[in-house]
């Protein structure tokens, strides 16, 4: 009973400079709230495209912060990634995608539902494009070598979901 805390404490939140530093941003985004917070989890809640955020609370409410980017005049683009597998294997855990949106940048999200200690998110990949339109190439890599099951002659322009059918070949598909 010694190390359950006594004092409410508030939360952390970091913001990317993009100069591989970060900042506290805590309070600016409201999310520095004290309590006895033990888990948290990344979800699209209101199906807009940016992620809501939930932190699961002790002997009190749980904290559902909604995500706002999305409410601006410039609504950003983003690319949402379901991957289907085997029977053994339904959500496709354990599959690496790699995401160009352009020839000079690359995302990569593996896909993974917990996040630590009682933390998780959504079995769905999320990757932010910002302004563009359209994504240069998608590749798909894991232990098994899984494939798409998606016409290679559509190129994957404003889309916001895509589901991918995973079978039994390493693929490598520029749009």
């Amino acid at each position: 009973m010694d190390s359950i805390p006594i004092v409410k404490i508030p939360n952390y939140a970091y913001k990317n400079s993009g100069d591989l530093t970060f900042q506290d941003a805590g309070e600016i985004w409201g999310l520095n709230k004290p309590s006895f917070s033990n888990g948290a989890a990344l979800v699209d809640l209101d199906g807009d495209g940016d992620l809501d955020y939930v932190v699961n609370n002790i002997n009190d409410p749980a904290f559902v912060f909604e995500n706002k980017l999305n409410a601006g005049k410039k609504e950003p683009n983003y690319l949402r990634v379901k991957l289907k597998g085997s029977i053994s294997n339904p959500q496709g855990l354990g599959a690496k995608v790699l995401l160009n949106p352009t020839a000079e940048s690359l995302q990569y999200q593996e896909m993974q539902v917990a996040r630590g200690y009682m933390s998780s998110v959504e079995p769905i990949l999320h990757f932010g494009l910002d302004t563009l339109g359209s994504v240069a190439e998608l590749t798909v890599i894991c232990r098994m070598a899984w494939s798409l099951n998606f016409p290679r002659s559509n190129p994957i322009k404003y889309l916001k979901w895509i589901t991918l059918l995973l079978s039994e070949e390493v693929i490598r598909w520029p749009y």
